[in-house]
């Protein structure tokens, strides 16, 4: 099974770096957006005795997209901040995203179906429950996504869903020093690697949905629901749903 996957995943990932030069150019239009998140983050960390924290959270955004003729590709870049309580205890959730590039095919006149690939990195610390001690969850993945656009109520919609299929995570250990100590910025971007490991969906998911309304073409403003859901199965397990209104402008 992995090694269908694997194969399914090279066609897609090196069709979107060599493909695009084969199709015409002469239909290419590009354009770039900010982003604005409004929404609501739920993490859920076993080394957190399995509580599961939830608060609001705002996000930024910034996108580029290339429409041609039978493809179009998008380049994201993302940050978010969320404070999450559980039981009257704090937590401060950071999620990076210095990466999402979506390249999609046209097979329909509305419908694309294409490839990802991200870099996500979440840091979370918990004072209240853990002094000094830092949690994060670090992953770069590729798997599948497709866009589907219609016309409804007088507006444009367009629904996009990507899932991974392959790509490396890096978890906390198991077991960790009760002398343990990480808060500086140094140990944050020393430990986000640490023994990073190559997986499947046996290991880790990452999973999007985006619904997008536009109210007409000449519309400025276009405001979407998104859905989030990124799940590490192994030990230490980890779990973190998002559910949020976006402001593209």
């Amino acid at each position: 099974m992995q090694k269908i996957i694997l194969r399914a995943l090279v066609f897609l990932v090196f069709g979107s770096i060599f493909l695009p030069n084969l199709w015409s150019k002469n239909n290419d239009s590009v354009s770039h957006a900010h982003r604005i998140t409004l929404g609501v983050q739920q993490i859920k960390e076993s080394q957190n005795f399995g509580l599961v924290f939830t608060g609001a959270a705002l996000g930024y955004s910034s996108r580029w997209q290339w429409e041609h003729e039978y493809s179009m590709s998008r380049l994201s870049t993302a940050v978010t901040a969320s404070a999450v309580f559980s039981k009257g205890i704090v937590g401060v959730n950071l999620h990076l995203m210095p990466i999402e590039w979506l390249y999609l095919w046209k097979v329909a006149p509305s419908l694309t179906i294409g490839s990802v690939l991200a870099a996500d990195y979440r840091y979370q610390l918990y004072p209240d429950l853990q002094s000094g001690t830092s949690y994060w969850f670090s992953s770069w993945t590729a798997g599948i996504a497709a866009e589907y656009r219609f016309r409804a109520f007088e507006s444009d919609w367009s629904i996009v869903g990507s899932s991974s299929l392959l790509g490396c995570s890096s978890r906390p250990p198991a077991v960790r020093d009760p002398y343990f100590f990480d808060l500086g910025l140094g140990e944050a971007l020393r430990y986000v690697h640490h023994d990073i490991q190559f997986g499947s969906i046996n290991r880790f998911t990452r999973t999007r949905l985006e619904i997008m309304w536009k109210p007409n073409n000449d519309a400025p403003l276009r405001i979407s629901y998104v859905l989030e859901a990124d799940v590490y199965f192994n030990t230490p397990q980890w779990t973190a749903l998002s559910h949020g209104i976006v402001l593209t402008f």
